[in-house]
Parts: C-alpha cells; structure tokens; sequence
C-alpha cells in the first residue's frame, strides 16, 4: 500500500502535468524535475505557475486536453 507521502507525491505529479499539457506542453519532461526542486514546497510552486499560466486546469479541461491528444 502507498503511503501518505507517496500518494501525495502522485498528486502533485497529476496536477503538475495536466497544467502543463493545458499551458505548455513542450515543458512536460521537467515535471520530474521541478517535483524534486520544490519538494515540500508544491503548493508554492503551482501558485507561481497559476500567477505564471493562469487558472490551473479544472479535472474536466485536463480530462479534455487528454481526450484531445489521444485523438
């Protein structure tokens, strides 16, 4: 079983890239790393990119942005 932190980590890994695959899909292959930099700080590192991007996707335009691309 995952453990807190673990699911956590997921979370934040799903959230960060929708947002991207919504604003920037060229900077998905740094979702990885930006996880590892702002570890313990994720809820700082989407305001940033909220103030950066705008609105972060709702989970019906990330459900949609990935229908889209399987398209």
């Amino acid at each position: 079983m995952a453990s807190y932190d673990d699911a956590l980590a997921k979370m934040f890994e799903e959230r960060l890239t929708a947002f991207y695959k919504h604003y920037d899909e060229s900077k998905l292959g740094s979702v990885a790393g930006l996880l590892t930099k702002y570890k313990g700080k994720e809820e700082q590192l989407l305001a940033a990119m909220v103030k950066k991007y705008g609105p972060e996707p709702t989970p019906e335009e990330a459900l949609r942005t990935l229908v889209r691309d399987r398209v």
